[in-house]
């Protein structure tokens, strides 16, 4: 899959778009696909935003 990560502090050009593995559940736990996330406090302030 696709994911946004960042190494170090800052806004938006900070992040890095990666390939990462496919989550998959264990015993006991239950994989829960996410269509949106929103991001609130400082993140949302001039942070990080989507």
């Amino acid at each position: 899959m696709r994911a946004m990560r960042f190494g170090r502090f800052g806004g938006p050009e900070v992040l890095e778009e990666a390939d990462a593995p496919d989550p998959s559940a264990g015993p006991g736990e239950t994989l829960v696909r996410v269509e949106a996330a929103g991001i609130i406090g400082p993140a949302g302030r001039g942070g990080v935003t989507c």
